[in-house]
């Protein structure tokens, strides 16, 4: 790509995934998109020329510093992941119309995303884009929803001391924990216009606009920072010692604190599922 050649209309950049959740520990993959100004109808080819070109050096330069390439392709070099205001606006709107799993698979992603660089001003049009289509579109949060409740946070019983006597002797923290609450957080966020931001930032929004009370804002805090930090400690542990890095945890290389923990911070995420559900009556 020519270093000196200039963008031929305004564009933003966005993280999605871990990097737009800011909840990114080591080297993660890439998962990111761009968004540009639809331009001159004369400009068009030129348009799209130039960002496919900067897509693929975004890519590039990210790998040469250690992201590795996303194995779900969800990059600023693939078409789906850039397009103009415009073809955005079509974009999710046959997302919203479609609500199939994969494309609420693609949305889960898209709607962790934040903004990283670019035009302020397209990012806000872009923000009013998004609002105009999740407001004509009602059912695809149900739908989302509706997704979520086949996910149910697990019950590993009462009382805690009686953890390593239960059948179930591990859990996956990303997929029975984590994914439960980033897609309970964010489906709440959704419905009352929260589109971007951090877990704690969505979880700071929700208490402003009183759709949780502050007791719940702080249970479901403290669940995440506990969660993350047994999360990190093992993947670092793992990291140390050589071994391929694992979500699944073993609850016999836990504490009695940490069993504790465990145990509140399932309660409070199941909290957070089941007040997202009854958003939606279901």
């Amino acid at each position: 790509m020519n270093k000196g050649l200039t963008s031929p209309v305004r564009f933003s950049w966005y993280m999605m995934g871990s990097a737009g959740r800011s909840a990114q520990f080591m080297m993660t993959d890439q998962d990111h998109f761009l968004v540009y100004e639809n331009g001159e109808e004369g400009q068009r080819e030129l348009i799209e020329e130039y960002f496919s070109l900067l897509g693929e050096e975004i890519v590039s330069y990210l790998e040469r510093g250690g992201y590795v390439r996303c194995i779900g392709k969800m990059m600023s070099n693939e078409p789906i992941w850039r397009g103009s205001l415009k073809t955005w606006e079509t974009r999710l709107r046959q997302w919203m119309l479609q609500a199939t799993n994969d494309n609420i698979l693609l949305a889960q992603n898209f709607f962790s995303y934040r903004y990283l660089y670019g035009s302020l001003r397209l990012d806000k049009k872009f923000q009013a884009t998004i609002t105009e289509q999740l407001e004509r579109s009602k059912i695809f949060l149900y739908r989302m929803a509706q997704v979520e409740k086949e996910h149910g946070v697990p019950t590993l019983g009462q009382p805690i001391l009686s953890l390593l006597k239960l059948d179930r002797k591990q859990i996956d923290i990303k997929k029975d924990i984590l994914f439960p609450f980033y897609h309970s957080l964010q489906i709440l966020s959704l419905s009352h216009s929260i589109f971007s931001g951090t877990p704690i930032e969505r979880i700071d929004q929700l208490v402003q606009k009183k759709i949780i009370t502050e007791n719940l804002a702080t249970d479901l805090k403290t669940a995440f920072n506990e969660v993350m930090s047994i999360y990190v400690n093992q993947k670092w542990s793992q990291y140390q010692r050589g071994e391929l890095t694992s979500s699944v945890l073993t609850f016999t290389h836990l504490t009695t604190r940490e069993k504790e923990e465990l145990m509140l911070t399932l309660k409070t995420v199941r909290e957070l599922q089941s007040l997202m559900l009854a958003e939606f009556s279901i």
